[in-house]
């Protein structure tokens, strides 16, 4: 499947579009051959909003950055204290 369409195209093929985009994750619709818009995918679209919540929640982003400079400990949770 494509991965860009002209809006007559879009129009004409918008149910096989759709349903490609399990496969594809978007496509995008052009006009004048530039592109103006894009489907995406439910799944795309989820995943896209699951990291802007995380970029924009300063807890996660300062436990990942620790995490990458290996600031961040690991405890092993079937060894409990008691």
């Amino acid at each position: 499947m494509k991965s860009t369409y002209n809006i007559s195209q879009a129009q004409k093929n918008l149910p096989q579009i759709v349903r490609s985009l399990s496969e594809s994750g978007f496509v995008g619709i052009s006009l004048r051959d530039h592109t103006k818009a894009f489907l995406i995918s439910t799944d795309q679209m989820t995943a896209i909003i699951e990291t802007m919540e995380i970029l924009s929640n300063e807890h996660a982003m300062n436990c990942i950055h620790n995490y990458k400079s290996n600031q961040l400990r690991f405890s092993d949770l079937n060894e409990t204290s008691s």
